[in-house]
């Protein structure tokens, strides 16, 4: 972050350049760095310069121009060859005159580096700038200027909100309430999106409205300089006049919105419109202009009674992969000969089928068995579906009900057709003839593709077309439980912490009862992971990932993960579960007495003593004898054991049951 201001210096370095005839020159760029600068205060506009001795580099300004009538931008580009130096705080002055300081900027410390250029742009603003300066080169002839583009992504939101809202919609606020005084009315703060633009009235309005019958209008303009944060500017009109859009003299586009009118009688009549996205999400059909992706039903009743031996119910149009259909039948559905009160014959089946873009997925929970239906394809129209087809040959006076969600969005296909019921054989067909027999010869029995409840009143899906489990939610705990207990059982675990967790038990040599943790004895036993306790206990170490057998009937003892032992996949040539003893590498070596006349010295691990002297050959008769020790812990960690750098944590065993 940084800070910029202009100094009241230059107020009077102006007037004293204007009384001498001249207009203000900065023709000098500062570059410095100040100890203990905190760049996000506001600048102190009593400040000058600071000490000389602060400054890190000073260079003529290279480019002078102007960004309109009330803005000059100077810029400096300082060449790679320049040393390096660390800035904080940059000045433009006028070097002629001692002392001038025209404008402070504190920033974030930087450093020029040697060998890469730097350019500083500094945009200067007061009014008349361009004119007293005499400046009339523009600033777009060397700088880029990103006003344009900034004035693009503004408007863009603009547009989105416009989109959005519409021209006019209040959010929230914009209350108009009479007072006490009937010439007084108070505006409640609020928000609201006119012509695109977001209005935030932060605090209510009191408005004085003598004459009447009259109106308030909300005025709101965008606007801001070329250094300040640009604002969406918010005013509140009274005018008995109809108001609209306009363009002010200073080409800022202004938007108008009618908040209320106020009657002869000082009453108020409400004007504000909801419109863009409250309306757009109170709507039946928010997007017209597009098809809808499925006409959703939320509750059918269907009904037929004539003697019938078979029938289907069409369901979702049945697409083949690649070709676009999001359709659905989601719920349930029941079956009853009679009515809803009084009926002899009942089924009940959770249906959950929809087809996608690229496959058609369902599945059918039972519960109840009487007449029996099954899924399969049929040929209605000349086009495939997926449907309902009896079973029991005797669906006669049938009630149907379904209860859910349905959506329907095939190309090609009528979405009256969903739910049809077709008859294909009847028992009397003179009397009842069969709406259309002819469908007979195209259904396609899919039988391998549903679901019932087995014997224990559970629901199970089939293995070569099962339905997703994010659509039928009661199938996630069984899943999990699968799972679980399958795949998991005997799994170690490291831990950050020794808590006990259900279902885990610690890797640290415990004895368990096998009927107390069946599923992890059952893996244990079934993979042969297991010795005789006694080797066990005579050799902990080389036993250490092995199961024990306990007291060889009732109980087993876990592996101990925790005798500082580091686990490796298993090498050629070594059993599963094989401990190691710790080793390392040999190193070798040779060292032989050497007589020396002077003293000798031992470097790195080796040290050296002096055992005496010994006769010798040498001018003086004797020579020194030293002894050669070596000792790794002189240049190296050492400890009781091998390891390499290591964490420590605790290592569980999960045994799948609920409680430990």
């Amino acid at each position: 972050m940084s800070q910029t201001a202009i100094p009241f210096e230059f107020e009077r370095y102006l007037q004293s350049q204007i009384s001498a005839g001249t207009g203000p020159d900065m023709n000098e760029m500062i570059f410095a760095y100040i100890p203990g600068l905190d760049a996000s205060q506001p600048i102190d506009r009593n400040q000058g310069l600071p000490p000389s001795n602060q400054w890190v580099h000073r260079q003529d300004i290279d480019q002078l121009g102007k960004m309109g009538d009330n803005a000059l931008a100077y810029s400096v580009v300082i060449p790679g060859n320049q040393p390096a130096f660390t800035f904080n705080a940059i000045f433009l002055r006028d070097k002629a005159v001692a002392g001038s300081c025209g404008f402070v900027v504190h920033k974030a410390q930087e450093t020029k580096e040697l060998g890469s250029a730097l350019t500083r742009t500094l945009v200067m603003e007061y009014n008349g700038a361009a004119a007293l300066a005499g400046v009339t080169v523009d600033a777009g002839t060397w700088q880029i200027d990103f006003s344009a583009r900034l004035q693009g992504m503004d408007e863009d939101h603009r547009l989105a909100c416009l989109d959005n809202y519409g021209q006019v919609g209040f959010v929230s606020g914009f209350d108009v309430v009479q007072q006490a005084d009937p010439n007084k009315y108070n505006i409640t703060s609020g928000i609201t999106y006119v012509g695109g633009l977001r209005a935030v009235l932060a605090n209510d309005v009191l408005q004085t409205i003598s004459a009447k019958p009259n109106a308030l209008w909300l005025d709101v303009y965008r606007d801001g300089t070329s250094l300040s944060k640009w604002e969406n500017h918010v005013s509140i009109i009274a005018s008995g006049s109809a108001k609209s859009d306009y363009v002010d003299s200073q080409g800022r586009f202004h938007y108008v919105a009618h908040i209320a009118d106020i009657a002869a009688d000082g009453s108020v009549v409400d004007r504000r419109q909801r419109g863009g996205m409250q309306e757009h999400l109170a709507a039946d059909d928010p997007h017209s202009q597009y098809p809808l992706k499925g006409d959703v039903t939320p509750l059918r009743n269907l009904y037929f009674s004539y003697n019938y031996q078979s029938a289907l119910i069409l369901l979702i149009p049945y697409i083949d992969s690649g070709k676009h259909s999001e359709s659905a039948v989601i719920g349930r559905m029941e079956f009853r000969r009679g009515t809803e009160l009084s009926s002899d014959r009942l089924e009940v089946l959770d249906l959950c089928v929809k087809s996608s873009y690229n496959k058609t997925r369902y599945s059918m929970t039972r519960h109840y068995f009487d007449w029996g239906w099954v899924f399969c394809l049929v040929s209605y129209k000349g086009k495939a579906w997926l449907a309902l087809k009896s079973t029991s040959n005797n669906v006669q006076q049938a009630a149907i009900k379904f209860s859910g969600l349905t959506a329907f969005g095939a190309n090609g296909y009528d979405p009256e057709d969903q739910f049809k019921i077709i008859t294909f054989q009847s028992l009397d067909p003179a009397n009842y003839p069969p709406t259309n027999p002819e469908v007979a010869s195209s259904i396609i029995d899919v039988d391998a593709h549903q679901s019932y409840m087995d014997e224990t009143g559970s629901p199970f899906f089939s293995g070569s077309n099962p339905p997703e489990i994010a659509d039928i939610p009661e199938l996630n705990s069984e899943l999990s439980e699968r799972i679980t207990v399958s795949t998991l059982v005997g799994v170690v675990m490291k831990f950050s912490t020794d808590v006990p967790r259900v279902g885990f038990i610690k890797g640290a040599r415990i004895e368990l009862l096998r009927s107390d943790y069946p599923k992890l004895w059952a893996v244990v036993e079934a993979a042969g992971n297991f010795t005789e306790q006694s080797l066990i206990d005579a050799e902990p170490d080389k036993y250490a990932a092995h199961y024990g057998t306990g007291d060889g009937v009732t109980t087993f003892t876990t592996p101990d993960y925790h005798r500082g032992h580091y686990h490796r996949g298993a090498t050629p040539g070594l059993t599963y579960g094989e401990s190691q003893g710790d080793a390392i590498r040999n190193i070798t070596g040779t060292a032989t007495g050497v007589q020396h006349k002077s003293s000798s010295t031992g470097a790195g691990a080796f040290t050296l003593t002096n055992s005496g002297t010994v006769a010798s050959n040498l001018v003086d008769g004797t020579s020194s004898v030293w002894n050669h020790s070596f000792d790794a812990s002189r240049v190296v960690p050492t400890a009781d054991e091998n390891r390499p750098k290591t964490i420590n944590t605790y290592i569980y065993i999960y045994h799948g049951e609920e409680a430990a």
